[in-house]
């Protein structure tokens, strides 16, 4: 079968580019898909409806999928690892088993096909990583949570990926609950103002993680799930206690919500002062035993601070809006749990 062989970079990476018919790709690719609870694999869950509109494209169109499909394995193989292009060969799939013409007609349609081979599993999630990269926001997302696996020596079951995975979905159901304060404005895809979004995935992911670690090491939540169900069980107790910390915030400074400018205490600035001191209140308080006994501590705090509104807001010139940095987060929260005075009111 033609090729074209080359070798890339420090390692010398054999890269093969070939081709395979259709039927040839059903037959002897697989996927090895990202599992919560073993921690293997790193491809994402197949969105239908994308495959759906591949499948429309080749029932109006001539067969013309130029794009290579990416995988790793050894050519000479009859089983290769697809690391870019899983919604095409499932589109195929699809069609086989719903559209029996069709499939008749591209079966034999060639693809190109680029083969990767000898590459350790580092480097065959940083080419998934880096390929995706700009592609939709659960891309994005899983990335952070295959990065915590990729570079802890234990692979599979790292402290890290378990943390940023529980924070990433945490995100992601946030975002999609219209009953949420979060929603639809948890920025995926980068951040600028222009997005009109509160705060940019990374920076609330940076944000929970430190509640969620505080939990874990108290025992509260237990990261060494087995089971999916248990999964669930601890992202609806994280759900429920960022939405009513947030709904405490904005009862307290309810001025905000009124004119509408929660723009800085729902930002990377008040998300992170309110974990911070809800991470806090778990760690220092022994009566602190349950996620409730956490959200009822940090209510306590909120009742006794006299910190007005306006320090919330971007205008003021004194307000916390000034405050990007570390010790300026911890500053905000001594001000807010009457640690420290603000000098300015």
């Amino acid at each position: 079968m033609e090729s074209i062989l080359v070798l890339q970079g420090k390692k010398n990476i054999k890269i093969e580019v070939t081709k395979r018919t259709v039927d040839w790709l059903i037959k002897n690719t697989k996927v090895e898909k990202f599992d919560p609870i073993s921690f293997s694999g790193y491809q994402r869950t197949i969105n239908d409806k994308h495959c759906e509109k591949i499948v429309k494209y080749l029932k109006e169109s001539d067969f013309y999928l130029p794009t290579s499909i990416v995988c790793v394995g050894d050519a000479k193989s009859n089983k290769l690892k697809i690391v870019d292009g899983q919604h095409r060969v499932h589109a195929f799939e699809m069609i086989q088993n719903d559209e029996p013409d069709l499939y008749n007609r591209i079966k034999n349609c060639e693809m190109v096909i680029t083969i990767l081979s000898g590459i350790s599993l580092k480097d065959e999630i940083e080419t998934f990583i880096t390929i995706n990269k700009t592609s939709r926001k659960v891309d994005t997302s899983l990335a952070l949570v295959l990065k915590s696996k990729l570079y802890d020596e234990s692979e599979n079951n790292s402290y890290a990926a378990k943390l940023n995975y529980l924070c990433v979905e945490l995100a992601s159901i946030l975002n999609t609950d219209d009953k949420s304060i979060w929603f639809n404005n948890i920025s995926f895809e980068g951040f600028n103002k222009s997005m009109h979004k509160f705060i940019s995935l990374n920076s609330f992911v940076k944000a929970a993680k430190r509640v969620v670690s505080a939990l874990a090491d108290k025992g509260i939540i237990n990261l060494n799930w087995k089971t999916e169900q248990e999964i669930k069980d601890i992202m609806n107790s994280l759900c429920c206690m960022y939405n009513s910390v947030y709904e405490s915030n904005i009862n307290k400074w309810i001025q905000l919500y009124i004119n509408n400018d929660l723009n800085i205490l729902c930002g990377s600035i008040g998300v992170t002062v309110s974990m911070k001191i809800l991470a806090g209140l778990i760690k220092e308080k022994i009566e602190v035993k349950t996620i409730d006994d956490a959200i009822k501590e940090y209510n306590v705090v909120l009742r006794k601070s006299n910190v007005k509104y306006n320090k919330w807001l971007s205008t003021d010139e004194d307000g916390f809006s000034k405050y990007s940095s570390e010790s300026g987060y911890t500053f905000i929260a001594e001000i807010i749990t009457g640690k420290v005075q603000d000098d300015n009111g």
